[in-house]
C-alpha cells in the first residue's frame, strides 16, 4: 500500500517518537554481516573520531517527536562504515541541502527547503557554528554550493511575494551577502557548479500551471556575466524541476514533482537528456511510470555504467535508468525510498527508505540489493543522503 507525502511525514514522526526512548538508551545498528552489537550514538560534547574507509560516511536529516513534550526535533545523522550512528547533531530546522567547503570539508553549510533556516556546522566536532541569514522578503529554497576555492557560497533563494528566483552570493568565510545572480526562473531549488566553477546549473520549479511565462526549467548560467547560456524545459508541462545530476559528459537527468498548485496525488516524473540530445520525460514502461506518483525525489548517477537511480516515496519504487538510451534498467519495490547516493568507492547505491530512515545498498554492478550491508536504524528520513569524507587525521 502506498503512502502519500503527508501520510509519510505523519507516520515517520509518529514512528520516530515511539522509538525515541529506546534510542536514548541504546540503538541497534549495523549490517547483518557484523557482530550486530549495540552501538549508541556518541555522547554530546565527546564526539568519536571519524574514519572514512572505502564507502565513505553517510549523512542524512532526521525528524523526531519527543513523547514527553510533543515537540518536533530536527537533527543530522551520520552513519559510519560499520553501520553505527557515529554522530548526531541537533538543529533548529529540518535541513535539506548539504554543502561542504572543498578547502575544509569539516565545515559544512546546511539549507532548509522553503524556509529561513540555514547554518554553518563543524561536522567533525559535531557543532553548529553560526546561522546563515537571508533578508526577510526571501526564503532559502533548499540547496547551495561552495566554489572550489571555498571563497564563495551560492544558494538558491526565492522572493516570497513574486516567487522570482535568484542565486545569492555570499563571502565564503564571513558568509555575508556580496551579490546576486538571476536564476532565470521562479522557485529555484537545486544547483550544481560545472565547467571548473564557471557555470551554474539551476533547477527552477516554475510558477503554477497557468503561468505560461514561468515554465519549470534547468538553467545553465554563466557566473561571470550572469547571462543565461541555455534553458532546458520539459515536454510535460505538469511537472516541475526538482533535483538534477549532470555527468562529466553533460548527460542530464532531472527528477520532478507535480507542478506548483497541483495535488500531491498527481504524477511527478524523470526527465533524461543525453549529451547532445533532446530532453525526454520518461513515459515507458507504463507499469513503472504509473508508480511515479507525487514527487520523484532524489537522483544519483553511477558514471562508469551510465546508470541513474531515482526514488519515488509515494510510489514506493526505486528505479534505475540507462542515461544514454533513456530506458529503464530495473525497478525495485521499496517502502518510501527517499535519499540516494553513490558510495565513495563507486560500488553501491545507498538508499534511505522506510518510516525510520533505514539504509539499503544496491550493487552498482548488478543492481541487486545486498542485505548484509543494511543499516536498520540509520535515522535518515530527509529528502537526501550525502556521502562525506572527513579530513585526514
Amino acid at each position: 500500500m502506498g503512502f502519500t507525502r503527508r501520510q509519510f511525514l505523519v507516520a515517520a514522526v509518529g514512528a520516530a517518537g515511539a522509538a525515541t526512548a529506546a534510542v536514548v538508551v541504546r540503538r541497534r545498528l549495523g549490517g547483518s554481516n557484523s557482530a550486530q552489537t549495540d552501538n549508541p550514538p556518541a555522547a554530546a560534547g565527546d564526539p568519536a573520531p571519524l574514519v572514512a574507509k572505502a564507502r565513505g560516511l553517510l549523512v542524512g536529516a532526521f525528524t523526531t517527536l519527543e513523547p514527553a513534550t510533543k515537540k518536533t526535533r530536527y537533527s543530522l545523522s551520520l552513519v559510519d562504515e560499520e553501520g553505527r550512528l557515529a554522530r548526531t547533531l541537533e538543529l533548529a530546522f529540518p535541513f535539506h541541502g548539504f554543502s561542504p567547503d572543498p578547502t575544509n570539508v569539516a565545515r559544512v553549510a546546511l539549507f532548509q527547503k522553503k524556509g529561513s533556516g540555514a547554518c554553518e556546522i563543524d561536522l567533525v566536532a559535531g557543532k553548529v557554528l553560526r546561522p546563515i541569514e537571508t533578508v526577510p522578503e526571501r526564503l532559502f529554497y533548499g540547496h547551495g554550493v561552495f566554489s572550489a576555492d571555498g571563497k564563495v557560497l551560492y544558494s538558491t533563494e526565492t522572493v516570497v511575494k513574486s516567487q522570482e528566483g535568484l542565486i545569492v552570493v555570499r563571502d565564503g568565510r564571513s558568509l555575508a551577502i556580496v551579490g546576486e545572480l538571476p536564476s532565470h526562473g521562479k522557485n529555484p531549488h537545486d544547483c550544481l557548479l560545472l565547467d571548473d566553477g564557471k557555470t551554474l546549473a539551476i533547477t527552477n520549479g516554475g510558477g503554477t500551471l497557468d503561468d505560461a511565462a514561468s515554465p519549470p526549467n534547468v538553467a545553465y548560467v554563466d557566473i561571470a556575466s550572469t547571462k543565461l547560456l541555455e534553458r532546458v524545459t520539459f515536454p510535460d508541462p505538469r511537472i516541475n524541476a526538482g533535483h538534477l545530476a549532470v555527468t562529466k559528459a553533460r548527460d542530464l537527468v532531472v527528477v520532478s514533482a507535480p507542478r506548483k498548485g497541483l495535488a500531491d496525488s498527481e504524477h511527478g516524473g524523470v526527465t533524461i537528456r543525453p549529451a547532445g540530445g533532446a530532453a525526454r520525460t520518461m513515459t515507458e514502461p507504463a507499469a513503472t511510470v504509473g508508480k511515479l506518483v507525487g514527487e520523484t525525489l532524489s537522483v544519483a548517477v553511477h558514471e562508469p555504467t551510465g546508470v541513474a537511480a531515482t526514488t519515488t516515496p509515494d510510489g514506493n519504487v526505486l528505479v534505475f535508468w540507462d542515461l544514454k538510451k533513456g530506458t529503464q534498467v530495473r525497478a525495485v519495490d521499496l517502502t518510501a525510498p527517499r535519499g540516494v547516493a553513490v558510495t565513495r568507492d563507486q560500488r553501491h547505491f545507498a538508499v534511505s527508505h522506510g518510516l525510520r530512515g533505514e539504509l539499503a545498498f544496491f550493487s552498482t554492478e548488478t543492481l541487486e540489493r545486498e542485505p548484509a550491508l543494511e543499516v536498520p536504524g540509520a535515522q535518515m528520513s530527509g529528502s537526501h543522503i550525502y556521502v562525506w569524507t572527513p579530513p585526514a587525521a
